[in-house]
């Protein structure tokens, strides 16, 4: 799951027109510099799960001027099971 979002996250920087080598960095950054994969590797019924979602809750949003109705759909299906998954999550 941990390496799922990090794929994601990936998406997410490509969507937001970064360039190659700046993608590649901020995304070894999440994978290694943040608690991604530690957290995520530890509890792995939560936070892998939760991060998955939320990123691509993320993702989803970014897709909203594209492809308005599969990403509104998108959308709410990865709220809905980052909140069922870890309640925390309503946070974001």
């Amino acid at each position: 799951m941990a390496a799922l979002s990090v794929a994601v996250f990936w998406s997410v920087c490509r969507a937001l027109a970064f360039g190659g080598w700046l993608a590649l960095a901020l995304t070894c950054l999440y994978a290694f510099g943040s608690e991604a994969l530690a957290v995520s590797a530890q509890a792995l019924w939560q936070h892998g799960p939760g991060s998955l979602r939320c990123s691509g809750l993320v993702r989803s949003l970014l897709a909203l001027e594209q492809r308005p109705l599969s990403a509104a759909v998108c959308v709410g299906v990865f709220a809905g099971l980052a909140i069922a998954i870890r309640p925390n999550n309503l946070v974001l």
